[in-house]
């Protein structure tokens, strides 16, 4: 049973469902240590190691205080589609990825020095504290369409460690990076990190993090605790003399595989995830053009830069920005508002009611030859009730053969105008996101379709899903339409006009500000205790 640590958060009302009972990640300063309470990897100290006093001023840095109120999953609160993957944090996610990998280097093939072990570490670390609001969606907001590249954080690490205070930082412990954030002179391997379908630590994190955030509950469900506990063990875990990261048995690689791909589907593509995403961009454009941000005029003076100089805000800027009242009225966030709550709000109780048991069986059996998708086997399981705020129409492929990998599109979801009116979105296909992990087998490491037909079977039902055409249409009233229609064509329009980036004191300005907002939010949640005994 995997350790019971971290702050509980329990189960809210059945009106709203944010929570359904869950351990939150917690970070405890003390005077000589960090105390990371990891509700998978179990409660751990950064203090007796060489680098201790390094890790604890980065995460204390503003790049690093700004990531504790930054999600993982790109949703605010209210939004989240799945019960408690709200309570995924970016700080969170890259601490949890540096203690797998310090784990994992203890059993590498050769050996690992301290300052080795430190550059792999400060590799997955800095990358992902570069990350804008809501995650992956600034990377969209940057690169201007949902459903295009989402490496812009990357692109911009070096000005965000430069303006938020990580630069200063490695400094003062005379430690000098290359571009990926590792230390010079050391090469980032294969399991630490690698393109997919190949499995690397921090897609291994990830996947185990917001399954265990699915799986958990205030129920004592030992079949959910039984999945939490086999993704969440590194003992089935092994480096391969190539460096590769690879499953020691072939049924712990096939829950994982199965967990990633549910995932996939059921979350990060899901069709109406991806409307509620491409909601939130637009809010975050609208909220830019018409100054609707907290404290813009303490960095900008008032005068509006390119929108992706303002993705170093964090969630709960957006959330304030959404908020509207008779003093600060304004028709379209609270549209958007109300609409975004009210689709969350159904998703989640679609999750709890009908959908966990159906994909906690589906992870449970590896005998499972059917991929349990609404958009593929809708027939085979019961999703409860449709939405009765969105509708959504599945056009499937009509070539019978699909590549694994197809290409990604910018723009992969549009507001498209139609006679019937509404408010319309045509989803085309986006990039399948997979894995097919190794498994140690007498021959060596094979991927895990290659030893086990079944999951090779699931893959191709998976392929075919990402390469369904999708229509979407929102219930909004009909003046709501319009001006949803009307606010998207004007940002289309703001996003041509040519506006320079905020200069470098300027992002730095408004970092140190995002992150004292962060900080206090932290606290306020339990997720961040300060000069503990």
């Amino acid at each position: 049973m995997h350790e019971k640590t971290g702050q509980w958060v329990p189960p809210d009302s059945n009106e709203t469902q944010y929570s359904v009972g869950h351990h939150g990640w917690r970070l405890i300063e003390h005077d000589a240590f960090m105390e990371v309470q990891d509700p998978g990897l179990g409660t751990f100290a950064i203090g007796d190691r060489p680098e201790a006093a390094l890790l604890h001023d980065i995460v204390m840095s503003p790049l690093g205080l700004r990531g504790l109120s930054v999600t993982q999953l790109s949703k605010l609160k209210p939004h989240a589609p799945i019960p408690n993957i709200y309570d995924f944090y970016r700080t969170g996610h890259v601490l949890g990825n540096y203690e797998i990998v310090n784990r994992l280097a203890k059993d590498h093939p050769s050996k690992v020095t301290d300052r080795k072990r430190l550059s792999w570490g400060l590799s997955v670390m800095l990358d992902d504290l570069s990350h804008g609001i809501a995650s992956h969606l600034s990377d969209m907001i940057i690169e201007g369409g949902y459903g295009g590249k989402e490496n812009a954080h990357q692109e911009r690490a070096q000005e965000a460690w430069k303006y938020g205070g990580i630069d200063k930082v490695l400094k003062s412990h005379k430690v000098r990076i290359d571009k990926t954030g590792g230390i010079q002179g050391y090469d980032l391997p294969s399991w630490v990190e690698s393109n997919a379908p190949n499995l690397c630590s921090e897609r291994f994190q990830y996947t185990a993090e917001e399954m265990r955030l699915w799986m958990e509950s205030a129920d004592e469900d030992v079949e959910a605790a039984a999945i939490i506990d086999s993704l969440y063990d590194l003992d089935q875990l092994t480096i391969t003399p190539n460096a590769e990261l690879a499953f020691k048995d072939e049924e712990a690689a096939l829950l994982f595989a199965k967990s990633y791909l549910l995932l996939s589907t059921e979350d990060w593509n899901e069709p109406v995830n991806r409307v509620i995403e491409h909601l939130i961009i637009e809010a975050f454009k609208y909220s830019v053009y018409s100054r609707r941000l907290p404290e813009m005029n303490n960095y900008d003076n008032g005068e509006t830069a390119a929108v992706g100089s303002y993705t170093y805000a964090i969630d709960q800027d957006l959330d304030y920005a959404l908020r509207t009242s008779r003093d600060k009225r304004d028709d379209f966030m609270f549209a958007i508002s109300q609409l975004l709550s009210q689709i969350g709000k159904e998703e989640r109780w679609r999750f709890v009611e009908y959908k966990r048991d159906q994909f906690k069986r589906f992870l449970l059996d590896p005998q499972a030859e059917d991929y349990p998708s609404a958009w593929l086997n809708g027939h085979m399981m019961e999703y409860g009730p449709a939405s009765s705020a969105v509708e959504v129409e599945v056009k499937p492929p009509t070539s019978s053969k699909l590549r694994r990998k197809p290409s990604v599109r910018a723009n992969a979801a549009k507001l498209i105008h139609t006679d019937s009116g509404g408010v319309e979105y045509g989803l085309q296909p986006m990039k399948n996101r997979y894995v097919d992990p190794l498994v140690m087998t007498e021959k060596g490491p094979k991927p895990l379709s290659r030893i086990n037909k079944t999951y090779s079977g699931l893959l191709d039902q998976h392929a075919r899903i990402h390469a369904s055409t999708l229509t979407v249409r929102l219930a909004v009233s009909s003046a709501y339409e319009d001006l949803i229609h009307d606010v998207v064509q004007r940002n289309n329009e703001e996003a041509k006009i040519e506006r320079p980036p905020l200069d470098r004191d300027q992002l730095r300005w408004q970092i140190d500000a995002a992150a004292e907002r962060s900080k206090q939010a932290a606290i306020e949640a339990g997720r961040l205790v300060l000069n503990a005994p």
